[in-house]
C-alpha cells in the first residue's frame, strides 16, 4: 500500500507549514518508512503526526479514528467541565465569604466607634483598631483565598495541558492500533 510509506517527498506534497517541514527535515530528512514507523518517531509532535496521518490514510480509517476521538473528547469534556465548575464555585464562595466578613468587620468598627465615642475616645480607638485589624486580617484571608484559587486555576490549567498531552499520545496509540488492524 503506497499510502503507508512516508518519506521526504510525501511530507513535502502535503505542504505543511514551514516550521513543521523544517523540523521534519532537520531530524528525519532521510527517513523512509511506513506510517506506523513515522508515528513512532521521537522528534515530531503528536499533533504533527496526526496531521500527516489523517491526510494520507484512507477515508474509512480516518472516520474510525475520528469516531474514537469523539468518544474520548466527550468523556474528557464532561470531566473537565465538572472539575472546572467545582473549582470556580469554591473560589467564588471563598472570595464572597471573605468579602462579607471584611464588610461585616468594617460595619462593626463603624458601629462600635459611634456607640463608644461618647464613653471614651481611647476605648473607641482600641475597638476601631481591633476591628480594622480584624478587617485587614479578613482582607488578607480573602486575598490569600483568591491567590489560592488562582493557584488552583493555574494547577488545573497545567493538569489540563498534561491531560491533553496524554490524550494526544493515546491518539497516536489509537492510530497505530487502527493501522495494524487491532481495532
Amino acid at each position: 500500500m503506497s499510502w503507508r510509506m512516508i518519506n521526504k517527498p510525501t511530507i513535502e506534497l502535503l505542504r505543511p507549514c514551514s516550521d513543521r517541514l523544517k523540523n521534519y527535515l532537520n531530524h528525519y530528512s532521510d527517513f523512509k518508512g511506513d506510517i506506523v514507523e513515522f508515528l513512532e518517531l521521537e522528534n515530531i509532535t503528536p499533533q504533527d503526526k496526526i496531521w500527516v496521518a489523517v491526510r494520507i490514510m484512507p477515508r474509512l480509517l480516518v472516520e474510525t479514528f475520528a469516531i474514537d476521538c469523539a468518544f474520548v473528547v466527550a468523556t474528557h469534556a464532561a470531566y473537565a467541565t465538572d472539575a472546572y465548575a467545582a473549582a470556580a464555585a469554591d473560589a467564588d464562595a471563598a472570595a464572597a465569604d471573605a468579602y462579607a466578613a471584611a464588610a461585616d468587620a468594617a460595619y462593626a468598627a463603624a458601629d462600635a466607634a459611634d456607640t463608644i465615642y461618647s464613653a471614651a475616645y481611647a476605648y473607641a480607638y482600641a475597638a476601631a483598631y481591633a476591628a480594622a485589624t480584624y478587617a485587614a486580617d479578613t482582607t488578607y484571608s480573602a486575598a490569600y483565598a483568591y491567590a489560592a484559587a488562582a493557584d488552583t486555576t493555574y494547577s488545573a490549567a497545567y493538569a489540563y495541558a498534561a491531560a491533553a498531552d496524554a490524550v494526544r499520545e493515546n491518539q497516536i496509540d489509537t492510530l497505530i492500533m487502527i493501522l495494524e488492524g487491532e481495532m
